[in-house]
Order: C-alpha cells, then structure tokens, then sequence
C-alpha cells in the first residue's frame, strides 16, 4: 500500500545515496592519485629541464673549446707554412753557397 510504497522508494533512495557516496569516494581516491601522479611528473619535467639546462651549458663549452682549438690549429697551420718556406730558402741559400 502506500506506507509499503514510501517505505520501498526511502529504501531505494537510501541505497542510491549509499552507492553514490561509495562513487564519490572512489572518483576522490583517484583524483588523489592522479593529484600524486601530475606532482611526480611535474618534478621529472623539472629534473629533465635542469639536465637539458646542463647539456645545452656542456655543449656551449665543448662548441666554444671547438672553436679556440681550430683557432689555434690555424694559426699552427700558419707557422708550419711560414717554417716550410723559411726552409726552402735556407735550403737555396745553402745551395747557393755551395754552387760558389
């Protein structure tokens, strides 16, 4: 009757508020989780950037150590050629003085 109907409608509310609130327990549970989750990436996204951070300073060094070695080979360069002339002259006068 209606009393039993009310009493079965209370009865179904009941157990939808009880499984509802079961969901919004689970549905916190994993927000915390992926609040945890997004908190780990987010400190490797840092840790990676420091580290790229410190590749990007290595590989200025190494481009600028680059271009002081190459700079000193050049001018190396540059005296060999100047020390091979200077012997071929030396080599001329020397025959020079020999065909004297």
């Amino acid at each position: 009757t209606c009393a039993a109907q009310v009493a079965e409608a209370e009865s179904k509310a009941g157990a939808q508020l009880v499984q509802m609130n079961a969901d919004l327990s689970a549905l916190q549970t994993e927000l915390a989780d992926l609040r945890v989750k997004h908190a780990n990436v987010q400190s490797m996204f840092v840790s990676k950037e420091k580290e790229l951070d410190a590749l990007q300073s290595q590989s200025i060094t190494s481009q600028q150590d680059l271009t002081l070695h190459s700079e000193k080979l050049t001018v190396l360069q540059a005296e060999h050629e100047s020390t091979l002339l200077r012997e071929r002259e030396l080599q001329r006068t020397l025959e020079n003085l020999r065909a004297e």
